[in-house]
């Protein structure tokens, strides 16, 4: 792993700028980086592994989002259309990801050599993995994750295949919204098929009828959770009032509803 070092300060401006807007960006110890679409906040994970190619990479995904993913649409989908998170999480990076490159094309270099550490560091859990076993969303997330470098996955199956297609031609987030509904529909009766046969742990375990942000973990789409201060100071007693914890947690939950994850 390269150890460069970082100028975090005028990574920031450069994100900014890239942007088009004055957007806050924030260096925590996070799980992952993550955009909050209300709040107009771009947050970078402290990693030990963390070096310029992945930081670059961290950066123009976030600001994909920041340019391309609608803060009241994506809500809605989630809050009132009721559409799977993961499954609306995966198809979106795909389409935000081509939408910045298509903007700036002098991002390709920071998405082939980020993605390329983050593989070899095992970032999305895959050695070891028979991607056979996966459900088809966490083998589109791989592939589409892992092409900018070289993907270990082929669609043989013409279902497959054809969704593959409509994921690279994807242009609005109208037609995002119809394909994860689609696919959570699809993966939800394939996981079914294998589940006397497949290992749930994590990987490829999605609860359909009430997904947690936590089921991302293992595929390369951990979520950092930005109420994860409230939950310290939960656990620690500061907490007293259950009316206030119960209105923070709502609060909680709204932000979650805003923000979207690499």
């Amino acid at each position: 792993m390269k150890n460069n070092k970082i100028n975090k300060t005028a990574k920031s401006y450069l994100a900014k700028l890239l942007a088009t807007e004055n957007i806050s960006v924030e260096h925590r110890k996070v799980k992952t980086a993550f955009f909050d679409l209300k709040q107009r906040l771009l947050v970078v994970p402290i990693w030990k592994e963390m070096n310029k190619d992945i930081l670059d990479l961290l950066l123009a995904h976030e600001i994909g989002h920041a340019l391309f993913t609608p803060q009241q649409e994506w809500k809605d989908a989630i809050d009132k259309e009721k559409i799977n998170r993961s499954f609306l999480n995966v198809i979106e990076d795909a389409r935000i990801e081509k939408l910045v490159k298509r903007k700036y094309p002098g991002l390709q270099q920071s998405f082939i050599k980020g993605y390329r550490d983050l593989i070899n560091n095992n970032f999305f859990g895959t050695d070891g993995k028979d991607f056979n076993e996966m459900l088809l969303i966490d083998r589109l997330n791989i592939h589409f994750k892992s092409s900018h470098v070289e993907s270990p996955l082929t669609f043989d199956d013409s279902y497959e295949n054809d969704v593959v297609k409509r994921i690279e031609k994807l242009e609005t987030f109208e037609e995002v919204i119809e394909l994860a509904d689609e696919l959570a529909k699809y993966c939800k009766k394939e996981q079914e098929e294998k589940e006397e046969e497949m290992e749930t742990h994590g990987f490829d375990d999605h609860d359909f009828d009430d997904f947690d942000e936590n089921d991302l973990d293992q595929d390369g789409e951990s979520v950092s959770d930005p109420s994860d201060e409230e939950d310290e100071e939960e656990k620690s007693g500061s907490k007293n009032s259950d009316d206030k914890g119960e209105e923070e947690t709502k609060d909680a939950e709204e932000q979650k509803s805003d923000s979207t994850v690499l």
